[in-house]
Order: structure tokens, then sequence, then C-alpha cells
């Protein structure tokens, strides 16, 4: 009999536990996959042996043992405050459950675990109970399943409840893809398992089991039940060998040898599971990695030609790196192997094919111009020039693509050249020397140039030259139309939609049913809000489009364009998973650093803005400023532009994040732009100070808001060429004009804002509501409470918002309500206010949004209640819960509304005999308008009241 070590037992007890789960007839083959002749020998014998004492009935004979613990659960049966539905899972550590809340609190399904437990009081599974809790404590990040709840139920069974990833297993879902999807699929892991690395976390166990593929897409890390913290002194007992909890077909040497893991263990298992789906096998078996060699390249154990080819040099290299026995040799760190496999996406991809074909495009400019100008076979071009001397043209080619590569290189950069340079010594290059056709040639490689730098409204200017050039060489309308098709993608890119539809249009009148510019149509279309126009067109495109998957960007695009049009008609909770597929849908068709999905990841992350997706919406967020930081130039411009623009928006908005953080990451942006060492055109410049003033004036300091404004004001309201962007400057400007009082100029601007809502395509939309209340509430500020009750009478009935999370789906609708009733408070007609007021914003929420709203709705009541003499002590109790609830919901406690709010508090504490308190609000009220002494007359007429109703009772 052969010698058999602790190691070879161990391992020889796992793989009998899994033989005897294989049907008996499919056993041999079974066996001899298992690449270790000692371990396939003794598994023979002892599958053998257990074959010969069944048929022998002396397993019959055996005692019973009594079980270790009774069965986990049954459907229906509740754990805490779950009811379990039906098991999904169940291992060497337990069994999950798909489980539904039960007490009422709110609607979830879950995936509950049950630790096994040996008995009542295990310490051993409270410490292990206790340990997953740390670790998911740790990990927040799009891509790993969360835990919402854990505890131990009334008989003392613990439990963990954590997301349920409706989907498929990873290998289910990889199998139909091809190569580059694949290895997007496994970077995006690679990416998880580098985020629980930077938080101190090891995962231990990676394998396919533990991973699943959301209806999106994307990939949900699972089960770090075996995980460990770094530094945590040591092996976590359920990740030893000899536990149960490890998987040795995906655990590196160094575990299987009783090692503590670390972050180069897991790099080890995320090659083992690179491996096992690029080339369809494992690499060491089913034995795993025991025997501390290398395995062989998978190229070589791939069955599929194709495969073979594409692991055949960079990505065997890959994989043989990640899983060399030596820890040292592995790629340094998860994050590094997850941009390697990027990498080999992107060379293997679409988008590696058309960047291969732009390098090649962009190197032969040169060439394609000698050519036309004699120096190959083009003598019949070069009679076709005009008179100047072949050799003055022969120069003029060689300056031309000189000056093209001197600008794409990094000395050009660092000295300061620019794409403004590259337009004007270019142009100068070309038009003198060369006959249309060279000239359109050689300003569509410029306009493609100047695209990939990030310069698109330059690009745009090239773009017109080539079509002039085109058509005075009268090229063919197939020819046209590609030029026109490139012209409106710079257009869009360049903020100026209308230009990009018209251009789009003449493409479809040269090429009818292009889907390319029928899409660059419906991105014109949606970009200016025309969204019933674009409809029709969408539904058309959507038909001609493959249903069962695959469309590569058409697809893409389409399905974030529906998402949108969902969007506008206040379908958001349809609209999201739209916005999202499409994100992996473009993954998979152009790779992780394609232009296209950044801008597919930003349409998503603003449809997240409103609901309670902040985590999601952050990761597409990140992910498209990392892509543009990586591209450089003028992508990184675009990315601090968009960084603050979003920072503003999550704090004004929803605040998501505070004052002080937004105002971080606007200025954070500015400073990067200024260590460019350029002077920034009013284009990058006016839109940061309207970022940073919109999140001042919110913020309360509309004194500092004002000159930022005022400053940028002519070129924003030139540049705001969209809905969005006349909504953006009409609110703010109107916000910090209504603060100071200059209520004319303010009710202007807010009107800008309703008007490009009803532009946009959202006068029925609930958020329009906002733009109706603010209005309204300007115009009852300057005493015009007629004016702004007409303003609120015309108002569409807005219909709850859908998709949100909103406790309160009516929402936007009662704060047209609300506004009515401020307005007749301000007219004097108390009782109406109060019965008007809506009773569904009185009641604070948990989220900060509602507790705004009813920070507001309290002040309101509290000043009409004041109002009357019988509800005097109810309105004090109103105005004193309002103040309660500002500090949690506002950043500055001198913003003048709430002096205001301070001084109608002190009237009414005067009222009711209660000096103290009169003072002490006084004062209040008296340092925020101290601060900002130009405040409103509206804001600061209740402390005037206040002081002379306090000098005339001394």
């Amino acid at each position: 009999m052969v010698r058999l070590n602790t190691s070879d037992l161990i391992a020889l007890s796992r793989l009998l536990d899994e033989a005897l789960a294989v049907p008996a007839q499919q056993r041999a083959a079974w066996l001899a996959a298992i690449d270790n002749p000692r371990w396939r020998d003794e598994l023979a014998r002892m599958l053998a042996d257990h074959a010969r004492l069944d048929e022998s009935g002396a397993f019959a004979t055996l005692p019973r043992l009594a079980p270790r613990e009774a069965a986990p659960g049954q459907p229906g049966e509740r754990i805490g405050p779950w009811r379990l539905v039906e098991e999904i899972g169940r291992g060497g550590m337990g069994s999950v459950w798909r489980a539904e809340r039960a007490d009422g609190v709110y609607e979830r399904e879950v995936a509950l675990k049950l630790p096994r437990r040996t008995r009542p009081g295990d310490a051993a599974l409270a410490e292990r109970l206790a340990a997953e809790l740390r670790i998911a404590a740790r990990l927040e990040h799009p891509l790993i399943a969360r835990l919402y709840d854990a505890g131990l139920d009334a008989r003392g069974r613990p439990y963990l409840a954590m997301e349920l990833v409706a989907g498929l297993p990873l290998l289910e879902h990889a199998r139909p893809l091809d190569m580059p999807a694949q290895l997007g699929l496994l970077a995006q892991i690679a990416r998880a398992v580098a985020h629980a690395h930077s938080r101190g976390v090891i995962h231990c166990d990676l394998k396919p089991g533990n991973v699943r593929v959301a209806a999106d897409g994307t990939p949900r890390l699972l089960d770090f039940g075996i995980a460990t913290l770094r530094g945590s002194g040591g092996m976590a007992a359920t990740s030893r060998p000899d536990s149960g909890g490890l998987t040795p077909t995906h655990a590196a040497p160094e575990q299987l040898a009783g090692a503590p893991a670390t972050e180069a263990s897991d790099v080890y298992s995320l090659g083992v599971l690179a491996y096992e789906m690029l080339c369809g096998e494992l690499p060491h078996g089913r034995t795993g990695a025991r025997s501390g060699a290398t395995p062989l390249p998978a190229s070589e154990r791939c069955a599929d030609p194709a495969r073979q080819r594409a692991l055949r040099g960079a990505l065997d290299a890959l994989l043989q790196q990640a899983l060399s026995p030596d820890p040292a040799q592995r790629p340094g760190s998860a994050s590094a192997f997850a941009a390697a496999l990027e990498h080999e996406q992107q060379r293997l991809g679409p988008a590696g094919r058309r960047q291969r074909r732009a390098v090649a495009t962009a190197s032969l400019v040169g060439a394609a111009v000698f050519v036309a100008l004699g120096l190959g076979a083009g003598v019949a071009v070069m009679q076709a020039q005009r008179a100047a001397h072949a050799s003055e043209r022969e120069q003029a080619a060689r300056d031309f693509v000189a000056e093209v590569f001197k600008l794409q290189s990094a000395a050009a950069s660092s000295a300061g050249q620019t794409p403004q340079d590259l337009l004007a010594r270019s142009s100068a290059l070309i038009e003198p020397r060369f006959e249309p056709a060279a000239r359109a040639e050689m300003y569509g490689g410029l306009s493609r140039l100047l695209a990939d730098m990030g310069a698109p409204r330059l690009a745009a200017d090239v773009g017109s030259r080539r079509l002039a050039a085109l058509h005075d060489a009268k090229a063919d309308a197939r020819v046209q139309a590609d030029a026109l098709r490139q012209q409106a993608a710079v257009q869009l890119d360049a903020r100026e939609p209308e230009a990009a539809g018209a251009s789009a249009r003449q493409a479809l009148d040269l090429q009818p049913g292009d889907v390319e510019a029928e899409l660059l149509m419906l991105r014109s279309l949606v970009a200016r809000h025309r969204f019933a126009e674009a409809a029709p067109r969408l539904a058309a495109l959507e038909a001609r489009l493959p249903s069962a998957g695959g469309g590569g960007l058409a697809t893409a695009w389409a399905q974030s364009l529906r998402g949108r049009l969902l969007q506008a008609e206040n379908r958001r909770d349809e609209a999201t998973p739209l916005l999202l597929r499409s994100i992996s849908t473009a993954l998979v068709a152009a790779g992780p650093h394609s232009l296209d999905l950044v801008a597919l990841r930003l349409a998503a992350a603003e449809a997240l803005l409103p609901a309670e997706q902040a985590r999601e919406m952050q990761a597409q967020l990140d992910a498209a400023l990392a892509t543009l930081d990586r591209l450089g130039g003028a992508h990184a411009v675009r990315s601090a532009l968009v960084a603050a623009r979003m920072a503003a928006a999550r704090y004004t908005g929803f605040f998501q994040i505070s004052a002080e953080e937004a105002l971080a990451t606007i200025r954070a942006s500015r400073a990067r732009l200024a260590e460019r060492g350029q002077a920034l055109p009013d284009e990058i410049t006016a839109p940061l100070d309207l970022y940073e003033a919109t999140v001042l004036a919110r913020q309360g300091d509309a004194a500092a808001a004002l000159p930022l404004l005022e400053r940028s004001r002519a070129a924003l309201e030139s540049d705001a060429r969209t809905p969005p962007e006349r909504l953006r400057l009409g609110h703010t400007l109107g916000e910090i004009y209504e603060t100071l009082g200059r209520h004319a100029e303010a009710d202007r601007y807010y009107r800008l804002a309703l008007q490009a809502r009803i532009d946009g395509g959202y006068g029925q939309h609930p958020v329009t509501a906002f733009q109706y209340m603010s209005a309204a509430l300007n115009l009852s500020a300057a005493g015009r409470t007629a004016d702004a009750l007409a303003l609120l009478d015309q108002a569409p009935a807005f219909p709850p918002v859908r998709g949100e999370g909103a406790g309160n789906p009516n929402r936007y609708a009662d704060l047209v309500t609300l506004a009515r009733a401020r307005t007749l408070l301000d007219a004097g007609r108390t009782a109406d206010a109060l019965a008007t007021l809506p009773a569904a914003l009185l009641v604070p929420g948990a989220d900060r949004v509602s507790r705004y709203d009813a920070q507001v709705a309290l002040a309101l009541r509290g000043e009409a209640r004041c109002a009357l003499p019988a509800q005097r002590r109810a309105g004090l109790d109103d105005l004193q819960q309002s103040l309660t609830l500002a500090r949690r919901t506002r950043d500055d406690p001198l913003d003048t509304d709430l002096a205001r709010l301070h001084a109608v508090a002190g009237q009414c504490a005067l009222a009711l005999g209660d000096p103290a308190l009169v003072r002490r609000e006084a004062e209040r009220a008296q340092a925020a308008f101290t601060r900002l002494p130009a405040a409103s007359d509206y804001r600061q007429q209740p402390l005037r009241r206040l002081k002379t109703a306090l000098a005339a009772s001394r």
C-alpha cells in the first residue's frame, strides 16, 4: 500500500465525498481526470471497497448516530424577522435560503445564511459569525453582495441576511460569451477583490460558486464566510486545510500547506478562476495545487483552436504568472491583475481592433499624403494638384505629419502646445497645397485626432472643412455619409445637439436606414429633451436590432436611450435596469476604456441620483471618471468638470453628501485644472463658478455665491445650449437673487428654469413641481401673492413619482400644495393656509430629504398657529421641532431662512411670555443677518417686528 501523509488523507477525504456524489456509471471518467496517480489509484481502491460494503448490506448494520443539529429550517419558518421561502444552497459551512421580510417593517428578499452549529452556545460558531460581521461591515462595493442584517433568533439560531443576487452562476453566464467579454467579467471580479484587499479583507475561497452574475450582467462576489482580516494574527479556523471551508481546486499552494492566506493567495485563486473560464479546464485538475508545480499553459489545455490562438502569448504568460507557486512572482495585487485582464480585453475586443486600425490610419496619414503627391503609385493624383511645385507640396505634407505627431508626444504636451496650435498650423499647410479629395482625407484624420484628444469643438470645426472639401470633390454618397456621422458624433461631444441632429439627418438622407446615423439622431433629440419625437424613432430602431442579446454598441445605446425616455415618463423603476444593462452591453462590445462606455456610465449615474442607489451611482461615476483621467489631456479636463457638477447635484438636490464635501470636490477640480498651467477658457471656468455658487447658495451663503455668478453670468447664459444647462443656471441665480431680496431678477431666472423643464419635455413630470414651488415662493416673498397663486394654478396635477425609493411618492405634488399654503399665509389667510397644508410632509422620515421637507412644513404650520391665540402654544412647539430638524438638515446655522424662523419663534415666545426664549431666538436671528445684512426684507421683517415689540414692552 502507498504511504499517505496527512495532506494526502485530507485531500482524499474530500475527493471521496465528491466521487460518491457522482453517478456510478460516470465515476470512471471522473477518476481519469485526477492528475495525481497515487490519489487516483487510492480513490479507485476506496470506491471499490465502498461498493463491496454497500452490496453486502454492512452499512445497514451500523448503529445510527444522533444528528449533530436539527434541520436548518423549513419553508415558511421564521428566523428572526425573516421568513424562509426556499433553500437555494448548502455547503460545509451551513445552508442559504431565499427569505423575505416577515415583520412588516419593509419589503425585501434576501439570501439568508444559516451557519452550521455543532451544539448550542458553540463558541467557535459565535466567533465565526462575529468575524463575518466584522468583515462584511468593511465591504461596501457594487460588485460585493452587501450585508443587510444579522443576529440570533428566539431559539438562538444565528443568521446573516445578505443581498439576494438574482442571476446565473458565474460559469453558466460566462459559457456563451466570447473571450473579450469573459476577460471583462474577470476584471470586474478582480476589481471587487481589490476593493476587499484595500479594506484589509482577504477572501480566502475565491471560486465560481462564490460569484453570481446579476441580470444586468455584472458579477457579485459572495460568501466571505472563511475570509480573514490582514494582520489578524493567523489563519481563520475555517480556512485551514482540514476545516472543510477551503476549496482545494482553487486554493493557493501556501493555503493548502497550512500557511496564513495573503492577498497573493487571492490573486492565485483569481488565476485559477480565469484559467478555468477561459480554457474550460482546472489548471491542476481536481487535486488542486498541492504538488507546487506550475500548470501547463492554458493554450495547451484548450480544445478550441480559436481560443488556443487568443490565449497563446500574453494571456498564457499572465495566467502562468498568477499561478506561480511562489507568491512573490504573482501579479503584485488584484488591482494589477484586473488591469492586465482589461488590457487583454482591449487588445482582443472590437475596441482593440479599432484602435489598431486607428493607429495604422494615423501612421499612414503621411504616407497617404505622399501617395497623393506621387511618392508611390498615385501619379494621376499628383498631376491633378494645383500649380505649386511638387517639392513644395512634398515638404508641406512632411510638415503636416510632423505637426500631428509632435502634438501627440509627451514632449509637446509638456511644452504647452494645444489643439488650437495644431488646427492653425495644419490648416495653413493643407489649404493652399492640396486638391479637395486630399484635403478631405487629411481633415478627416485631423478631426478624429482632435476628438481623441478631447477637443470636440475644434474637431467639429475641422469636420466642417472636411465636409466642404468632400462637396468640392463631388465625393460619393457613402463617403459623405461617413463624414457626416463622424461630424454628428463630435458635435454631440461638443454639446451642440442641434447641429448634430442636422448632420445625422443629412447622413440619413444619403443612406436611409443607417443604424449609426439613426442613433446619432436619437441622441441629438434626447439631448434636446425632444422625447415625443424620439419615441417612435427609437421604437422603429429597436425592432431592427437583435432581440436576444448581441448588437454591440448600437444595442447599448438603444438600451440607454430607452432608459432616458422611461425616466422622462416618470418610470424610473423601469429605466434604471435598462441604463445599467446598457453598460454591460457596452463593456462587451467596446471594452472598459471606450468613450461610449463613459457616456453610458454617466447617463446611468445621473439617473441613479434621486434613487436610493447611491452605491451603484458612485461606482458608475467613479468608473467613468477613472477612464477619462486615464485618457488624459482634455478628457481629464472633462473629468474634473463632471466631478464638480455631480458633487453639486448630490448636495443641492439630494443631500447625499455634505456641503463641505461638495465644495472640496469642486475646489479640487479647480486646482487640478490650474495645475495644467494653461489659461482656461470661459466654457470651463464658468461652469465651475456655477457649481460652487450652487452649493454656497443652498448652504445659505448667498453673499459668497453672488460674485462667482456675476463674473461668469454672461458666459453661462451664452453657453446654456440645452434645457438641463438652462435649468441649472436659472434655478441657481433665482435662488441667490431671492435670498438677497432682488425678487424681479429672481423671477426672471426662476421662470427660465421652469421653461427649461417644459422645453425639455418634463412639463408633466413630478420633478417640475420644484420649479413651480420656487418661482411662486419668490413672488409671494415679493408681496405678489396673487401672481404666486395664479402661477400655482397653472401647475399640472403631478402624478406620484416612481423609482426613487421615496417614502412619500406624492412628495413633489405636495411641494406645490406647500407653496400654496405659504402664499396663503403671506396673504394673511391663516385658516386657509392651515387647511391647505399637506399632512404627509409634517412627519419626518429616516432620510435627509424627508426631514428637510418636514422641517419646512412644521415651520409653516408653527408660524400659522402662532398667529391664532388659541393655537399659539402648539405653534411654538412646531417651530421648536422645526428648528431641531434644521440642525440635522441645514449645513449653515446662520442660514437667513433659518434666521427668519428664529425671529418668528421669538415673536411667538414673546406672546406666550417666555422672555428667555425670546432673547435667545432674537440673538440667533441677529447673528445671521449681521453676517448677511443684504438679506431680503421678507426674511428680515420678523426680526424687525420682534425688536419693535421688545422696545415697546420695556
